[in-house]
């Protein structure tokens, strides 16, 4: 039924390395999904509203060998697991290959899914989940109680989900590592994923039941959407379907029945589904980067992604730089402002001043949230002329989450 159907399609079915343009355009949208392909040893890029295929980010020829999983770090690269190189492999946002993180000299066994949380890297691997808090630096196993782990998802706290795949269950486990409970049966789980349009809600993936499991954090499953061919990965677009990457190829069905609603892309080996965020990993952006001596205003957009949904943030500038940072209250992670008199001042004034409406705040349910510098008059005279300001936020209780700096100009 499947290959009836396939053969009906006008599938795009070769493969191209995305343009500059293009990419360009996804950024500054709505961001774009990334597919590892097993088949070919590259990573598509999807759009993330109607799955559309817009050509590959990352062609890794001579690199990957079977790549699982990749996601956006916290400095805005790309992290790719690949399970027959036993490797992690990093590239930037243009798809360029930079190092590889982690591999089998660092005990690496057939990794699949990957996260991040408070700027350490977890590896889904065979038999436990590895922990990195930098390259090649492994730190003792993050879950070792006898799992076969094929993904991990972070939750806001530092809890976490696991698809056990032996356990033939969905697991989920406290910020320390500790198994709190057993979701719920689930036949060969592979990839967790955090509901796009619902706050709250995951998704899973059951290789073997071949459906997508909607379910909150309680256990409790809100529907089961049963699909065609073997399945790997999940995404909720935008559209509020899911796109989902099968045995057949990466395919748009509805919620529910699984009808197929297009069929983006043919190839035998789409695996995970990541989204990228459209400020290309920095999670802030601002409509300008320049700021006039006479005053003006600056208007900030925060975004941490849904799964940060209701946390407390801070936005902070310097004018001392990026690095080394500085490290944040429980040393989770260190946000990439050097303090000094303008972090002192900002920290100081941000709940009172109309200088700095909403440095400080909630994000929405969307783990969003906007912020404005407004200078209300000329800059003062500490601040001449070609002086670079840079900001970044952080997320509170934990101090875990921060974004990447972004640079304002004083110009004339």
């Amino acid at each position: 039924m499947a290959d009836s159907y396939i053969d009906g399609l006008s599938a795009r079915q070769v493969h191209f390395q995305v343009d500059k343009e293009t990419l360009n355009l996804a950024l500054r949208t709505t961001g774009f999904l990334l597919i590892p392909d097993t088949d070919n040893d590259t990573v598509g890029m999807f759009d993330a509203f109607d799955g559309s295929y817009l050509g590959d980010l990352i062609d890794g020829k001579g690199i990957l060998k079977y790549p699982m999983n990749a996601v956006q770090g916290p400095d805005g690269d790309i992290y790719v697991s690949d399970q027959e190189a036993n490797s992690v492999f990093v590239f930037d946002i243009a798809g360029n290959y930079l190092y590889t993180y982690a591999d089998s000299t660092d005990g690496l066994d057939t990794p699949w899914g990957i996260d991040f949380f408070g700027g350490h890297l977890f590896v889904a691997c065979n038999g436990h989940v590895a922990e990195f808090d930098a390259p090649h630096s492994r730190l003792p196993n993050f879950i070792d109680d006898g799992s076969n782990p094929t993904d991990i998802l972070f939750l806001s706290d530092g809890t976490c989900l696991l698809s056990d795949c032996p356990g033939t269950c969905l697991r989920y486990y406290d910020a320390g590592g500790n198994s709190i409970s057993n979701l719920f049966s689930v036949v060969f789980p592979t990839q967790i994923q955090s509901d796009s349009v619902t706050p709250g809600d995951f998704l899973v993936c059951s290789f073997a039941e071949v459906d997508i499991k909607d379910f909150t954090i309680s256990g409790m499953i809100v529907q089961s959407t049963p699909l065609l061919s073997i399945v790997y990965g999940v995404y909720r677009l935008k559209n509020d379907n899911f796109l989902t990457s099968q045995g057949a190829g990466v395919f748009e069905n509805a919620p529910v029945t699984g009808d197929i609603i297009g069929f983006e892309l043919l190839f035998g080996g789409p695996k995970f589904i990541e989204f990228v965020s459209p400020s290309g990993g920095s999670s802030l952006t601002a409509d300008t980067d320049q700021l006039s001596i006479g005053g003006g205003t600056v208007n900030f957009t925060l975004d941490a992604g849904i799964s940060n949904a209701g946390r407390s943030y801070l936005l902070c500038g310097t004018v001392s730089g990026t690095s080394p940072g500085t490290p944040l209250p429980g040393g989770l992670a260190t946000i990439p402002i050097n303090k000094d008199w303008v972090t002192n001042y900002i920290i100081r004034k941000h709940l009172s001043s109309p200088n700095f409406t909403g440095f400080s705040g909630t994000l929405d349910v969307n783990g969003e949230a906007s912020a404005k510098l407004d200078t209300m008059g000329p800059l003062p005279g500490n601040l001449p002329v070609g002086t670079v300001m840079h900001f970044a936020f952080a997320l509170s209780t934990p101090w875990d989450y921060v974004s990447i700096a972004i640079a304002v100009e004083v110009v004339p």
